[in-house]
């Protein structure tokens, strides 16, 4: 009797626990985002002044609302601004379904009557070392250097660029639309200035990076970035190699003099070989 009494115990705090944690993650809030990521909050998902706000047990924490594709539960449904109702979204994605069925038993389209979808790289991936891309070549930490860069790409303003870049963010596609929307030029593409390499010499003691500076990066005495990553496009530039190529020939030293020692002595090793 004493063993079943025991047996009889347990199965019912397992199921107990099995059951709540079943509920639990049945109520709560799920976040899709735009790049396919999934967060599951504990408690609840809401859209407040622009930012989509997840709670985990009493903590919150907040998403872009542009990052955000749609957020579903099990007992209600929430909306962000971009997406629309959820209800709506289900009904859209039902008549897709339906029209795809419709349309593989008839004849294919002719190729090349529209813009494909890419499985290119992403614009944005918060798992990247540098999560904003310009292009497979042209990474950065902050969505302003990214918009920045394909300004310069498109010959256009930051502004025009975040008007015409589209809801979307395949890389590729992000391209498709700036080439679409800037004017064709018949002339030459013009490259960039290679900045001439500054005498390291006369930058022995200045430091590479301070934080009290309004720009805290510094690759010569007239260069000042903002960012890490530019200071690295610069200096990649100066010294013809990858960013990563100069990452990994910086040294463990904060002098910007003893930096461009470091950089030209990896050069002339290289060339000599």
């Amino acid at each position: 009797m004493v063993v079943f009494f025991r047996n009889g115990i347990t199965k019912l705090l397992f199921w107990f626990l099995f059951l709540t944690l079943v509920f639990s993650h049945a109520i709560a809030d799920t976040i899709y985002f735009k790049d396919g990521s999934i967060t599951v909050c504990r408690d609840r998902a809401w859209e407040e002044d622009g930012q989509v706000k997840c709670e985990f047990y009493g903590t919150v924490v907040a998403y872009p609302t542009g990052e955000v594709d749609r957020i579903e539960t099990g007992d209600r449904k929430v909306a962000t601004p971009e997406t629309g109702s959820i209800e709506k979204q289900n009904r859209e994605r039902e008549k897709g379904k339906a029209e795809s069925s419709a349309d593989s038993t008839r004849t294919p389209p002719p190729k090349n009557t529209g813009i494909k979808r890419s499985d290119g790289p992403l614009f944005y991936d918060p798992r990247r070392p540098r999560k904003y891309w310009a292009s497979e070549t042209s990474r950065y930490d902050t969505l302003s250097d990214a918009v920045a860069a394909l300004a310069r790409q498109f010959n256009r303003t930051p502004e025009w660029v975040k008007a015409h870049m589209g809801a979307t963010n395949d890389l590729r596609a992000i391209h498709r639309n700036l080439s679409s929307e800037s004017p064709v030029s018949t002339e030459p593409e013009k490259k960039q200035p290679v900045p001439d390499r500054p005498d390291a010499q006369k930058l022995e003691g200045i430091k590479f990076y301070d934080p009290r500076r309004p720009n805290k990066y510094w690759t010569s005495e007239a260069s000042h970035h903002a960012t890490l990553g530019r200071a690295i496009d610069v200096l990649a530039r100066q010294y013809g190699r990858s960013p990563q190529w100069i990452k990994a020939h910086l040294g463990e030293t904060n002098d910007l003099g003893k930096i461009h020692r470091n950089l030209s002595r990896a050069l002339s090793e290289e060339e000599g070989r």
